[in-house]
């Protein structure tokens, strides 16, 4: 709700093999698709895109260690 009401973002980060943060995982919506009426993020979102930072993480991860 800062740049565009209505709308907002979370993310979550994607660690190389040596936990250095390679990137990021984000989604953006309507923030109440997102946000709470508390505003925090809904537990949902939230699990969905650190879930998917973490499965890259691995990927990366596992890519490191198999060279």
């Amino acid at each position: 709700d800062d740049i565009v009401e209505g709308v907002s973002a979370l993310a979550a980060p994607v660690r190389d093999a040596r936990g250095r943060v390679a990137a990021a995982v984000s989604v953006s919506g309507l923030t109440p698709q997102l946000i709470g009426q508390d505003g925090q993020p809904l537990t949902d979102a939230l699990t969905r895109v650190r879930t998917a930072a973490a499965e890259i993480s691995r990927q990366l991860q596992d890519m490191h260690w198999a060279r």
